[in-house]
């Protein structure tokens, strides 16, 4: 099986989560566990929010409307963006299919 994915659709969990599905031992109990942030840093974070939404609103107040915010070029001038998507796959019906062969 080859897989093609850009690193905007998915992330580490949900690729792990994904290739164990693939697997006849899925087990969601397997997939790695993110740990809660430690009490000094969820403080740190409810201080920056006031501060943190007064800098995003000032900076899109000041940005100019056709202007790329990552390359500072007229915006028409990056021609038309597109995305592929493939119907929903059933992973079950895949396997079985796999175990055919």
């Amino acid at each position: 099986m080859i897989l093609k994915a850009h690193h905007c659709f998915t992330d580490g969990l949900g690729l792990s989560a994904f290739c164990l599905a693939l697997s006849d031992g899925y087990d969601a109990n397997n997939l790695p566990q993110i740990q809660p942030p430690h009490w000094a840093i969820e403080l740190l974070m409810v201080i920056m929010k006031p501060f943190l939404l007064v800098k995003g609103l000032t900076i899109l107040a000041r940005k100019e409307d056709n202007i790329h915010c990552f390359k500072h070029e007229e915006a028409s001038t990056l021609g038309i963006k597109t995305g592929a998507f493939s119907m929903d796959l059933d992973i079950n019906e895949i396997k079985h299919l796999c175990k055919k062969k």
